[in-house]
């Protein structure tokens, strides 16, 4: 490294850093590395908030109507939530309003990732944030946000509402297993309904309610409902309070449990399953899931087709063709849409879409939306890639697929072809509400049909393209009704008719239900319409309906009022996420759920089944068991059959209330007041803390190389680490500061940094200083470096798991001989400066099934170059790259691989030492490895994990390194019983393989390398020695993790092998997560 005086570099070296450019993350301190998904910024967004007393109410351009009707709304469900918590929020909460699902995943939020793998004594500021989007349904808006609404509560009940409580929780607090907090949540957003069953009732036929510890991510929110149902319904939904408290004031689970509700936690998860498999009750079309071996083997069954199942993921938007013959369904493999189509008869499957990448992220359920062609040979699909709208229309008999960009709308729900395939409706969302859509499939353009707040799902076409059949949660069939805000919003829906041809469209209430909820309408043979119906237990059957008529009144001619009949099809025994009609084959099918995916079941129509009910009663009694009432009198549609006079006819109600309301006025039987909508601010830029760091650690944390002087430094000892990080409400600016010291005093590190990730260029200012003291000629002086970094960073998303990251450093060394005798006292301060350029391609589709167990595949490859702007013939770089690959063999087992190398280029070397582990706490020595004198060595760093040695096992130029190692959750893998301590559930058993090497010269058996000679001076003669020991070096062993105290603990057991012989066991102790 070359030195200068500082008054002659420092300007010109400022100069070149502003225009210098490079990475972050090589080889720098051990295997830490930086990878890390994207968040892709397609447009910009201008923010502005509705204030109240309880809350700040936030949208940008297009989201003020769907913010105003939140608005109305919270303050109810605040106090919904408050009231089951018996709890109160501290604080006002703000709610961040997104127009749809793809434009929060560009945003921030939620996207930080912690540079450091020791996550020790780190507490993440939850905040009063809460974030919502439109899908359609205005009851799954409530259910968000009440679900937000708890998580909020629950944290600030267990973790305080201050950074002091945050930073003691993040160590000595309550770990809540997942299936605990997010079943806490799921029941408090929708205590019950056929949506809720279908998956809990699925959860206890396959015991994982009773193994609740085993949950997946998936599966979690769905046990833990099952668990709270069952509190809430035997001991009163009181009891869910009380249970919170106790287990915050135990400071345990099961205790806090056990307190509550008199039973210990197993036999809680044993009565819960029972509970809700006694509910379910036994049906011929489930089979039976008595053993292990029949639960194993519903894996696959997926009742009456056979569809190719993902190893993980899901299968979703499942349809079948109308011949019958064909199916087509989307296969959600981590967020990588695949759309399939099959032949039944056959069991032939094939591939004919295939969109975004596997990735770890919030999953947008509804898409995509399907139809078939009238004329058999074309599927149609929906969804989003990115802030775009696409429609593919596959031709089924070529596969050739084509692509349309649709615009002036945010998501398509759900689609269907007219007759003569020229014309589609949509259900579609725009400014966060749906409306019904006609679209022109040769022009590629559509029209709104109308628009206001109200549902509008699952259209169909009739037979003859005159009618379109939909349901709606609007409460009559006026469109040109004015919407007053504050008005509630119906969470059941209608059915709908809307003949579209005439030359005024008319809309007709089809069906007049208050207490069922009615969705997808099918339509039969004789535009006979079944629909599928809900009611408020839970329950559902099948219903069909016609249009009749009877004479209203009599003049010159006979005039006739027509009417919907209803009848009762069937009762349905399991409950059903969807339904469809099959013309071919005149059947109905039913999408139920078996061990967490399709389950598909069809039935063939029985006319003979049909039964008149009463359709307003919500128990559904047949007509049969009715007794003739004797007094009765016709209601305000009805005539008196008995007393009937020719004339017109006229209804016997009174006047219908004003539609424009604007006092206090009874709707779906409660009173409401018209809202007055508070006046809308500008957001002005505000930071709160965000994250605290106070840990123990030892290493250097830095993000460029130390300086090599002769003497190796590779840990700068134990020390306490501190961090905070402030970010804006939408976590787009960021600003970091921290500091390290250790025990000694002697080597401290401090940091300060700004961050701008508002665009799709990520912006970063870094500024460092680190003081270490290193030894030089041989030992016989000590100097101390400081180390000053200015580094600019620029990181752009290719996508969502692509990115190229840019970054200009400019580094400045001020090495101070230390007075230690009066030779150093006569040495001047120096001063070396380097700047260059380091640019980094970076792909990253890795999930955390669990702490320490990622899944999937992550690598970076890079290239620095670093000049000294006076010297310009002393220039250093690097290229490299480390490749890492995890995959899951069994349950949360998973096999972890890893490929790294990194060579030196430039007239300076960097000195590469293999062997080690990363932030050790074992005192171990360093290898005995020679150094090479001649190789002009600017820089060092240390590359592990090398188990089985200490570091500098090897050294040189360049380095490759190869590790595989299986990890096994102990407790969750093994045993079948709930575990309340953290050290068990986080429990991990690791077996490992190391191998690697560093050399000089081209490869590793190169004769430049110093470890393959011996030299003897004897004066005067000089004799070297080949001892042909082998470079490569390997290690294995076994070892333990495990959360400590906020701490992941590793321990491992490790044996090496050198030149073909094995060394002695190393033991080792650290605080760091695996590669």
């Amino acid at each position: 490294m070359s030195k200068q005086s500082y008054p002659k570099g420092i300007i010109t070296s400022a100069v070149f850093a502003v225009f210098s450019l490079s990475a972050l993350g090589q080889f720098y301190d051990g295997s830490n590395m930086q990878f890390g998904k994207n968040r892709v910024q397609h447009r910009t967004f201008e923010w502005q908030y509705l204030p109240t007393a309880q809350a700040e109410v936030y949208y940008y351009q297009g989201g003020k109507s769907y913010a105003a009707q939140i608005t109305a709304h919270l303050s109810s469900w605040i106090e919904d939530v408050e009231n089951l918590y018996d709890r109160n929020l501290d604080g006002a909460v703000q709610v961040l309003v997104f127009n749809k699902q793809a434009e929060f995943r560009q945003s921030n939020i939620g996207s930080y990732n912690d540079p450091t793998d020791n996550i020790g004594g780190t507490a993440t500021l939850v905040g009063s944030k809460i974030f919502v989007y439109p899908d359609g349904e205005w009851a799954h808006t409530e259910q968000r946000i009440k679900k937000s609404l708890s998580n909020l509560l629950l944290t600030q009940m267990l973790n305080g509402g201050n950074w002091q409580d945050a930073l003691r929780s993040s160590t000595t607090g309550l770990t809540l297993p997942g299936w605990f907090t997010e079943g806490l949540h799921s029941y408090v957003a929708n205590p019950w309904s056929a949506e809720v069953a279908l998956h809990v009732q699925d959860a206890a036929r396959c015991r994982n309610i009773i193994e609740a510890h085993r949950a997946e991510a998936s599966q979690a929110a769905w046990v833990g409902h099952g668990v709270w149902k069952y509190i809430a319904d035997i001991f009163g939904e009181a009891v869910i309070a009380n249970t919170l408290y106790m287990v915050r004031v135990s400071n345990n689970l099961e205790k806090g449990l056990q307190y509550a509700t008199g039973m210990n936690l197993s036999l809680l998860l044993e009565e819960a399953s029972r509970y809700h498999l006694e509910s379910a009750g036994n049906s011929e079309d489930m089979p039976p899931l008595t053993t292990r071996k029949d639960i194993r083997l519903s894996r696959k069954n997926t009742g009456d087709v056979s569809i190719k199942l993902p190893e993980d993921g899901e299968v979703r938007s499942f349809t079948v063709h109308p011949d019958g013959e064909h199916i087509a369904w989307a296969q959600d493999e981590r967020g990588q849409l695949q759309i399939w189509f099959g032949n039944r008869n056959t069991g032939e499957f094939r591939r004919v879409g295939k969109h975004g990448h596997k990735i770890d992220r919030i999953q947008d359920q509804s898409l995509p939306a399907m139809a078939w062609h009238p004329n058999g040979n074309i599927l149609t699909y929906a969804l989003e890639e990115g802030s775009r709208n696409l429609i593919y229309s596959v031709d089924l008999t070529s596969f050739e697929s084509v692509e349309k960009e649709v615009f002036r709308i945010d998501k398509i729900l759900s689609m269907a072809y007219a007759p003569d395939g020229m014309t589609m409706i949509w259900s579609g969302v725009k400014d966060g509400q749906s409306d019904l859509y006609r679209y022109q499939v040769i022009g590629n353009n559509h029209t709104a049909l109308w628009s206001d707040p109200y549902d509008d799902l699952d259209p169909v076409f009739s037979k003859d393209g005159q009618s379109i059949w939909f349901t709606s949660n609007r409460t009559n069939a006026k469109l040109n009704r004015s919407f007053v805000l504050g008005e509630p919003l119906r969470q059941i829906h209608d059915v709908f008719q809307l003949r579209w041809t005439e030359d005024i469209p008319e809309l007709i209430h089809w069906t007049n239900t208050p207490d069922r909820d009615e969705r997808f309408p099918q339509v039969q043979p004789a535009e006979h319409v079944a629909f599928l119906v809900e009611f408020s237990s839970g329950e559902q059957e099948r219903w069909i309906s016609w249009q009749d008529s009877a004479v209203a009144y009599i003049d010159t001619t006979i005039h006739y009022r027509f009417f919907t009949q209803e009848r009762l099809a069937e009762r349905l025994e399991l409950p059903a996420a969807s339904m469809q009609w099959i013309p071919e084959t005149q059947t109905n099918g039913f999408v139920h759920q078996l061990n967490g995916h399709v389950f598909w079941i069809e039935r063939p129509e029985d006319i003979s089944n049909w039964k008149t009910v009463d359709s307003n009663d919500d128990t559904a009694i047949e007509s049969s068991s009715v007794k003739l009432n004797w007094e009765w009198t016709p209601g305000p549609t009805e005539a008196d059959f008995r007393n009937y006079q020719f004339g017109p006819w006229t209804p016997n109600s009174e006047p219908e209330p004003s539609e424009e309301p604007t006092t206090a006025e009874e709707s779906n039987g409660a009173s409401w007041t018209p809202f007055t909508l508070p006046k809308p601010r500008n957001y002005r830029l505000n930071y709160a803390i965000e994250s605290l760091t106070g840990q123990l650690d030892n290493s250097f944390g830095s993000n460029f190389y130390q300086s090599y002087t002769g003497s190796i430094a590779i840990q700068p000892g134990l020390g306490g680490l501190s961090r905070i990080s402030m970010t804006d409400l939408f976590e787009d600016r960021r600003f970091m500061a921290g500091f390290r010291i250790t025990g000694s005093l002697e080597n401290s590190h401090y940091l300060l940094a700004y961050s701008d990730q508002s665009t799709r260029w990520d912006r970063t200012w870094i500024l460092e200083r680190q003081g270490f003291i290193q030894n030089e000629d041989n030992g016989q002086s000590y100097i101390k470096n400081h180390i000053h970094l200015l580094r600019r960073q620029w990181k752009y998303a290719l996508d969502e798991v692509r990115s190229l990251r840019i970054q200009g450093t400019y580094r400045l060394d001020r090495i101070t001989p230390l007075s230690t005798d009066a030779f150093n006292l006569g040495k001047p301060i120096q001063f070396a400066n380097q700047v260059g350029v380091q640019i980094a391609y970076v792909f990253d589709n890795t999930r955390q099934r669990l702490i320490n167990i990622p899944e999937g595949t992550r690598y970076r490859a890079w290239f620095e170059y670093f000049a000294n702007p006076i010297d310009r013939s002393t220039t250093f770089g690097t290229i490299g790259f480390d490749f890492r690959t995890y995959r899951t063999l069994w349950r949360d087992v998973i096999w972890a691989n890893r490929v790294a190398a990194d060579w030196s280029i430039g007239e300076q070397r960097l000195l590469h030492m293999v062997g080690g582990v990363d932030n050790t706490l074992s005192l171990t020595s360093n290898a005995a490895s020679p150094i090479d004198p001649d190789i002009n060595y600017a820089y060092q760093t240390r590359l592990s994990p090398l188990r089985g040695f200490n570091t500098n096992a090897r050294n040189g130029s360049h380095m490759a390194l190869i590790n595989s190692e299986i990890r096994m959750p102990v407790w969750g893998s093994l045993s079948r019983q709930p575990c309340e301590s953290e050290l068990l559930q986080t429990l991990q058993a690791v077996g490992f393989v190391d191998i690697g090497s560093a050399w000089n010269g081209k490869h590793p058996y190169d004769n430049a390398n110093t470890f393959n000679q011996i030299t003897v001076n004897q004066n005067p003669i000089t004799v070297s020695i080949d001892n042909n020991r082998e470079p490569i070096i390997w290690g294995t062993g076994f070892g333990l993790r495990a959360k400590v105290f906020g701490y992941w603990v590793r321990t491992d057991w490790s044996w090496g092998v050198d030149d073909g012989r094995w060394q002695d066991r190393i033991f080792n102790l650290s605080l760091h997560l695996d590669f």
